[in-house]
């Protein structure tokens, strides 16, 4: 019985002394080239460090343009809280500012020109808990806008089909987020708003 009890305290001890504390992943460079470097802090203080080879800044830009939008594809599936989305996609947004540093491309960019039909060639509404005219569309530099109801463009954030930010909805200082859900739509995470494409082509 002692020593059942000795291997039952050992381990709890393992398991509590191998708990993670802290999992990151970030980009890093050395001699021109870059890895992915993830670090897993556990709580006894051990820390170990993984290192994945990716290239150059032009692999540093493509393996992001495919990752990324992955990324936001599985997010997309996983319905999570809108709290749990926008962290998500501002992780995305800070490794789209490194990779536009390193490389001098921008991979949402990229994402968008591939997707920019979707948003610009098609009557949109918006129906739920809010409902009227919705519509897309690009200023003079290239950049996304929304307008709902006839009012003020305000800028649009997209990344690719999967997902969009809205930018001061429903008030000025809040941001919206919604999701492809793979029919003919984007909604919120919590399903009470969303923006139905009515139409492929323009009235």
């Amino acid at each position: 019985m002692k020593q059942l009890l000795l291997v039952i305290a050992l381990f709890c001890a393992f398991s509590v002394s191998a708990q993670v504390a802290e999992d990151t992943t970030y980009f890093a460079k050395d001699s021109g080239q870059w890895f992915k470097v993830r670090a897993i802090q556990y709580a006894n203080q051990n820390r170990n460090l993984n290192y994945e080879y990716i290239g150059d800044s032009i692999a540093l830009y493509n393996y992001n343009l495919n990752a990324q939008s992955q990324r936001v594809a599985d997010m997309a599936v996983e319905v999570q809280s809108v709290a749990k989305f926008t962290k998500e996609l501002n992780q995305v947004s800070a490794i789209n500012a490194q990779t536009r540093t390193a490389s001098g491309k921008n991979f949402l960019d990229s994402l968008y020109s591939q997707n920019r039909d979707w948003y610009l060639t098609g009557t949109w509404v918006m129906r739920g808990e809010d409902s009227g005219t919705f519509a897309f569309t690009e200023n003079a530099q290239g950049r996304l806008q929304y307008s709902f109801n006839g009012g003020t463009a305000r800028n649009a954030t997209p990344f690719g089909k999967q997902a969009v930010i809205l930018t001061g909805y429903p008030i000025t200082g809040k941001t919206t987020v919604l999701w492809f859900d793979g029919k003919n739509w984007m909604m919120r995470a919590d399903s009470k708003l969303r923006i139905v494409r009515t139409s492929t082509a323009r009235k």
